[in-house]
């Protein structure tokens, strides 16, 4: 049992923010002309891009403060009897912040207005944590080259970016020193990881256009975010406005446009295609809203590879040309005599395996200039391939306030990313990086924020993460072994054939399937705000499961060396094994849960102070099947 970072605990040093999961948070402190707090004022805080509003009135400590808040623009209006109306505008507020807006009412009457325009840029003065924030326009304009989300950690201080992997153009990157490939990613709130597969990677990874802003905390973030062993990471989806607001995009990618690099004789061949469009406004003014994108994605990307495959003589059992070695036949082996070789460097078609001969003819002749016959080949094959990438990404949500007390929001985003590995040789089954790939995430959230009282509110959120992933070899379910009528293992499969000094026969791996990879979160979330506090205290509960089935080499894997015959293949066609494996895993139903617990409070000890404190409470239980299949060491267990 591990406890997840145990415990985090600090008093005044303490740096944590009761900032909401992505959201923004306004704050600060109403005063007249003289300097005294002004209590029971009345703040209204709008959204001018959607017409919402939130209204609070001001603590004995002249303190308001509002949670919650999605990114963007807003407005500020004071009212007080016996004070003019005061109005602020050009405030916009980030992912994950606090912004400090303080409010100073003069004399006179309602119907008098003070409007303060044209600020300078506010300051996040209330919250201590260590992060960087890209914002819309950054998103959108950045030359991405995946134009995925998760690239844009390489703009941020102290990230160590090392590169993109797989059809999700995955990242992979160290925050502030801390261990890479262990970040906790947040979407809209939610988390979008593979919990329960001991991997923290990123499973979601939404395109630029469907993100409003993106934020890396690399350091004393809030109490309300935990399990993260290197930073944390905050992304939120665009919302739909009061206006009907769309787009369409393509970007493109051509080795036409590309340069050729140094030490190339050419360019390899690429096609990528990125497109797509938005669309988002208004279902009933001021109340509910919606926004769509979809994007896709076509890429193509050559590839040059250089394989070692015997001569075709050889592949008969002819090794007469060779004059470097003397090809021996293994079973004149006796206690007291070397084995002999064969005469003429020549096997008896007589001797020749049926099965070692049917694998050894899956080699293509070898095609390169300078193929000496009677030597050993290196790199004597040569051939060009295209890896295709198909991706479709959906991503639809939706925002309604309801009434002057309750918010909600729900988010879809539904994935389809089929890649390939392309073959090489003529026969697709026997080339060894021959691979397809099925990749499928669909991705639910939904949040409820109810303003119990001006001064207390409770947000519920639930996340529901469903993915499917397949890594199949092209040689499953081509039925060789069963036509060649090799025993004892999968009849539907190739088997892998490993031979030294030459490129090997089939894939590593017949087949990987992990479905479904899913993953439920709940979180709860209580604000409080009394007098100069602003108190947040929640909790945190996720169940993940991922049912897995690894039929890594059911097909059969075997090796044949030169140790017997002088040549491998030589000892391929005799059916020489040197080593034989199979292994092909049960179905296994991976199970894990995670509990959170925190308090934190932002106490405002004067207009020039505040004090962040927080606590939280986390553990993470190891991972368990559901069967109780999965092995470990027992030291009390009788052997």
């Amino acid at each position: 049992m591990r406890l997840g970072q145990a415990i985090r605990a600090m008093a005044a040093a303490s740096l944590f923010a009761a900032v909401a999961f992505g959201q923004a948070r306004i704050t600060g402190t109403v005063k007249d002309h003289t300097g005294a707090v002004v209590p029971g004022a009345q703040v209204v805080v709008k959204n001018v891009e959607t017409g919402q509003t939130n209204t609070v009135a001001t603590s004995a400590s002249g303190v308001y403060t509002v949670s919650f808040l999605n990114p963007g623009k807003y407005e500020i209006t004071c009212e007080q009897s016996g004070f003019k109306k005061f109005v602020r505008s050009g405030i916009v507020l980030e992912t994950g912040t606090t912004t400090t807006v303080d409010i100073l009412l003069d004399l006179g009457q309602l119907t008098e207005v003070v409007n303060v325009t044209a600020s300078a840029p506010l300051l996040e003065a209330e919250s201590g944590a260590l992060g960087q924030l890209v914002e819309n326009q950054m998103i959108l304009n950045m030359p991405i080259q995946s134009r995925r989300v998760g690239a844009m950690v390489r703009l941020m201080g102290n990230v160590v970016f090392t590169g993109e992997t797989g059809g999700q153009s995955i990242p992979r990157f160290s925050v502030a020193g801390g261990r890479s490939y262990n970040q906790m990613w947040h979407l809209d709130g939610g988390v979008v990881q593979n919990q329960a597969g001991g991997s923290p990677q990123l499973s979601v990874n939404p395109p630029n256009e469907s993100l409003q802003e993106f934020k890396v905390l690399a350091n004393n973030y809030p109490a309300e975010y935990g399990r993260s062993g290197s930073g944390v990471i905050v992304m939120n989806t665009r919302s739909g406005t009061n206006e009907f607001r769309g787009s369409l995009y393509e970007w493109i990618r051509n080795d036409k446009l590309n340069a050729r690099t140094f030490f190339s004789a050419g360019k390899a061949p690429l096609r990528y295609n990125i497109f797509g469009g938005t669309l988002g406004g208004p279902i009933r003014k001021n109340h509910t809203f919606f926004f769509f994108n979809y994007e896709g994605g076509r890429r193509r990307t050559g590839v040059t590879v250089a394989r070692t495959v015997p001569q075709p003589a050889e592949l008969a059992g002819d090794f007469s040309a060779r004059t470097d070695i003397r090809v021996l036949d293994p079973a004149t082996r006796t206690s007291t005599a070397a084995a002999q070789p064969f005469p003429g460097n020549v096997i008896p078609p007589s001797r020749l395996d049926p099965m070692g001969k049917a694998f050894a003819a899956l080699y293509p002749a070898p095609n390169q200039p300078g193929n000496n016959p009677a030597r050993a080949p290196s790199n004597n094959y040569r051939a060009n391939g295209s890896d295709p990438l198909t991706q479709d990404f959906y991503t639809l949500r939706i925002d309604h306030q309801m009434g002057n007390k309750d918010r909600f929001y729900g988010r879809m985003s539904i994935l389809h990313g089929p890649e390939g590995v392309a073959a090489v040789f003529p026969n697709a089954i026997a080339d060894d990086r021959a691979f397809v790939r099925e990749n499928e995430n669909r991705n639910f959230v939904v949040n409820w924020q109810r303003n119990i009282r001006p001064a207390l509110i409770n947000e519920f959120r639930y996340m529901f993460y469903n993915r499917k992933y397949v890594n199949r070899g092209m040689g499953a379910g081509s039925g060789f072994n069963g036509q060649i009528k090799l025993p004892g293992v999968d009849p539907e499969a190739i088997a892998r054939i490993s031979v030294s000094g030459h490129s090997g026969l089939g894939q590593s791996t017949v087949e990987r399937r992990q479905f479904p990879i899913q993953t439920q979160q709940f979180i709860d979330s209580l604000v409080w705000v009394k007098g100069s506090h602003s108190f947040k205290t929640g909790f945190e509960f996720r169940r993940s499961a991922n049912i897995e089935t690894n039929n890594a080499s059911g097909g059969g894997s075997f090796s044949f060396s030169d140790r017997a015959t002088n040549s491998a293949v030589a000892a391929l066609l005799l059916g020489w094994v040197n080593s034989a494996t199979l292994v092909k895993t049960d179905e296994l139903n991976s199970r894990t849960n995670y509990y959170g617990v925190y308090f934190q409070d932002d106490w405002k000890v004067t207009s020039r102070l505040t004090l962040n404190l927080g606590i939280r409470w986390e553990i993470d239980y190891p991972r368990w099947e559901a069967k109780n299949r999965q092995s470990g060491f027992d030291p009390y267990a009788i052997n």
